[in-house]
């Protein structure tokens, strides 16, 4: 089963629409919560493909990304 992943939470402020969703399959749905992986969305590739997810596979990457988006709001 696929599970929308919010890509800013929207209790740390992210917006609830498509441009800050990724849908993702339960496995790694599960892996970007645990490791707390950020992703943003690239929605002017070079290649001119459609908009993607990009994805930080450090882990905690979401908490150091919090310290340096503007919060919402």
């Amino acid at each position: 089963m696929d599970r929308r992943h919010h890509l800013i939470h929207w209790a740390d402020g992210g917006p609830t629409d498509l441009t800050n969703a990724a849908l993702l399959c339960a496995r790694h749905h599960t892996l970007v919560h645990t490791r707390r992986l950020h992703g943003h969305l690239d929605t002017q590739p070079p290649d001119n493909g459609p908009p993607h997810v990009i994805w930080d596979l450090t882990p905690g990457s979401y908490d150091h990304a919090l310290t340096i988006l503007p919060r919402a709001g």
